[in-house]
């Protein structure tokens, strides 16, 4: 028996409005290797999870939305 487990992912244009940046910034940061995300099969979406979203902004000392807070 296989069981997965929910990860709360987002888009780039949603970790664009909790950083303040336009989504493609948010791309190029995926790209560079500064900000953990992967590509969705197809037409190439990406996503990030929320832990890695998290990391991200804690390294960057960019303040968390209240809605981030689980």
């Amino acid at each position: 028996m296989v069981s997965f487990v929910a990860v709360k992912t987002f888009t780039t244009g949603e970790v664009a409005k909790f950083t303040g940046v336009n989504f493609r910034t948010v791309i190029r940061w995926i790209e560079r290797g500064e900000l953990d995300g992967y590509k969705l099969p197809g037409r190439g979406d990406h996503r990030v999870s929320h832990n890695n979203l998290l990391i991200f902004l804690n390294k960057h000392e960019i303040p968390i939305a209240e809605e981030l807070v689980i």
